[in-house]
């Protein structure tokens, strides 16, 4: 987005190098997204060789790459192997695995919690004949790590010292991210900026101007 807050077209584009190991799924895994509950086929990114499902911590199945050609790791369908995706709410954990040994790990379940994850693009700005700017990228997760798409909470910026917001000191969650710009103003020194939305905790972040 303008923050440069991933979508899940990332992942997918990711998922074709082999610099780190990859590992997202195509879906929040929440029944209350799919008719009658019915979560049906998904699809999981990863350049890992195969994935390991787990359902309420109970091994499931193993899945791997098929039918892709023109691409190094293709997405793989997860399908509804049980045929009980539809029933209560489940805690789905994926292990992308290669060369026996995995590599990647996430979970997806019923949410109890959400909390803010705050990432910037650079601390250390330099203030000489322009001004230095950072992006700031904030996304709404649950205690899994999973996005919360629906949560459109305000988020409040609040920043003090040798910097400057660019932009609005409130925005709005839109699929579960927002994010702001810090700029220089002139002057060496610290500055430190406050990121917070109603029922989560705040989080600060530091950035350290230098002249030159």
């Amino acid at each position: 987005d303008a923050f440069r807050n991933p979508k899940l077209a990332a992942a997918l584009y990711a998922s074709q190098g082999e610099e780190a190991p990859v590992l997202e799924v195509g879906s929040p895994m929440a029944i209350g997204d799919y008719p009658g509950g019915q979560v049906g086929r998904v699809y999981v990114f990863t350049n890992a060789q195969e994935v390991a499902l787990y359902k309420n911590g109970e091994y499931t199945t193993t899945i791997r790459p098929r039918g892709w050609k023109a691409l190094p790791h293709g997405p793989i369908p997860a399908e509804d192997y049980e045929s009980n995706w539809g029933g209560s709410a489940t805690q789905w954990r994926f292990e992308a695995r290669s060369g026996g040994k995995t590599v990647a790990s996430l979970t997806r379940g019923p949410s109890t919690k959400l909390h803010l994850e705050v990432r910037v693009s650079h601390r250390a700005l330099t203030e000489g004949e322009v001004y230095d700017m950072a992006a700031v990228r904030v996304r709404l997760v649950d205690e899994y790590g999973g996005l919360a798409p629906y949560a459109q909470l305000p988020v409040t910026f609040s920043l003090t010292g040798a910097a400057a917001l660019a932009t609005p000191d409130t925005a709005v969650l839109e699929g579960g991210s927002c994010g702001a710009y810090v700029r220089t103003v002139g002057r060496g020194g610290e500055a430190a900026l406050t990121v917070s939305a109603p029922q989560t905790e705040p989080v600060t972040v530091t950035f350290t101007v230098e002249e030159t």
